[in-house]
């Protein structure tokens, strides 16, 4: 059977402007239109639509009667023959208001209102997806000069994406777009978005941080005004190093009488009757604990990374670790912990941040790695609350890139890390919460 375009959203029969009158043997005697998919009542001969047909047997009172002659052995067989009568009649198209002046068989209205080259006056929604509506001769130039979601090509970097995206958004972004410096050095008219970061590096006249800021000096300057600050400030910036170089031993020699004294509680427990497996693995955790420390109160570390957080409960803002390295020769971070409250209970959060580092111009960027965060348990070297973050494609520059002023990157990390609760909760076998102090520990896994 030929398919032929509803002209309603009914299935009664077609409703379609006719070129000519139909015979009247074609026509539903319920609907009053050429008969789509005709029944032929036995009893009388009249033809009727199929859903006509069905309407009026699901009516109770015409159930068993034909509706036409009331004989009570109603029945109905398809007819073909009116089917290809019906199909066979000329009519006007559904959009001849319009200005269309297409006319032919019924059985073809289908092909001429959807087929690409059909009616041009067929009303048609944009396929870009902006969601609007028109005539079908006006479709082509919509979608190639006016939509709003149509694709077009960065005239920088020649990416392909839609059109609102790649106005808005992509050129907020893209690597090609030549720009000014932010300093206006004058060294360069223009560059490109993705030399910045090398041009800022080398600019005269970016604002730097003074060397010695890791021994007090808080003085920032123009690049080109560097050494001069630092033939200025000579003697201060010897005498901060010597300040500096003095609380380092001090803390060195902290650290070697906590060890004395761990030596010392090792020996008593020696002394007491304790079985070996437990003095074993109490003393080599204790010592541990001790080591780690040291360690967390002394210079810059290298992961793995022990970092203590004491007077925990008396902490009201959030508490930043000293700064530590990725590794030997590698990215500077620092370790971010503060309370969050989500609605039911308060967890603790544990991000990352980069920082500015000593190495940054020797090493690639952004930076590509993943790190495992463990809350230590302080009674055991088991039990730790661990969770395993990555710096993978999906994280953008600006919490993996290069830092290339004195404000800090972005965070990465864990919203809720580990709940208040959990963390307080103590067994014979864990205790995160020692002396209101915790350890966490940061291990670089790839």
């Amino acid at each position: 059977m030929e398919e032929v375009s509803p002209c309603s959203d009914s299935d009664d029969g077609y409703d379609y402007e006719l070129v000519h009158t139909p015979p009247d043997r074609v026509i539903c005697v319920i609907c009053q239109h050429p008969s789509r998919d005709p029944y032929l009542t036995e009893c009388c001969g009249h033809v009727l639509c199929k859903s006509c047909l069905h309407k009026t047997k699901s009516s109770h009172l015409s159930r068993a009667y034909c509706p036409m002659c009331m004989d009570k052995h109603f029945f109905a067989f398809c007819n073909k023959q009116v089917d290809r009568e019906v199909k066979c009649l000329e009519v006007y198209c559904t959009n001849k208001g319009k200005g269309c002046k297409w006319q032919g068989e019924l059985k073809d209205i289908h092909k001429h209102l959807v087929e690409s080259d059909g009616c041009d006056f067929e009303e048609m929604e944009c396929s870009n997806g902006c969601g609007k509506t028109m005539q079908r001769h006006d479709l082509n130039n919509h979608m190639e000069t006016d939509c709003p979601s149509r694709k077009i090509e960065c005239p920088h970097c020649h990416c392909k994406g839609r059109k609102h995206f790649i106005e808005v958004e992509h050129l907020e972004t893209c690597p090609k777009i030549a720009m000014s410096c932010p300093n206006n050095c004058g060294e360069v008219e223009m560059i490109l978005r993705e030399e910045m970061r090398a041009h800022r590096k080398e600019c005269p006249l970016e604002m730097i941080r003074c060397k010695y800021h890791n021994v007090g000096c808080r003085i920032r300057m123009e690049r080109k005004r560097r050494k001069q600050h630092e033939d200025e400030k000579m003697e201060e910036h010897l005498r901060m190093t010597s300040t500096k170089l003095a609380k380092t031993e001090d803390e060195l020699a902290s650290t070697k009488d906590r060890i004395g004294n761990l030596e010392v509680l090792v020996h008593q427990m020696i002394g007491k009757s304790v079985s070996s497996h437990d003095l074993s693995r109490t003393a080599r955790w204790s010592v541990r604990l001790s080591a780690m420390e040291a360690m967390a109160t002394s210079g810059v570390q290298t992961c793995p990374a022990f970092l203590r957080i004491s007077d925990y409960s008396r902490r009201s803002s959030n508490w930043y670790s000293r700064p530590f390295f990725t590794h030997e020769g590698g990215y500077k971070m620092k370790l971010i912990v503060d309370t969050a409250d989500d609605y039911d209970d308060l967890y603790l959060s544990v991000y990352l941040l980069l920082v500015r580092g000593e190495h940054d111009d020797a090493i690639a960027w952004p930076l590509r790695a993943t790190f495992q965060i463990s809350l230590l348990n302080q009674i055991a070297d088991s039990e730790h609350y661990s969770e395993i973050l990555a710096y993978d494609d999906s994280v953008s520059d600006i919490i993996a890139g290069r830092i290339m002023d004195d404000f800090d990157g972005g965070t990465h990390g864990f919203y809720t890390f580990i709940s208040t609760t959990e963390l307080k909760t103590t067994t014979e076998t864990h205790q995160y919460l020692v002396d209101d102090s915790l350890f966490f520990r940061v291990c670089k896994v790839i």
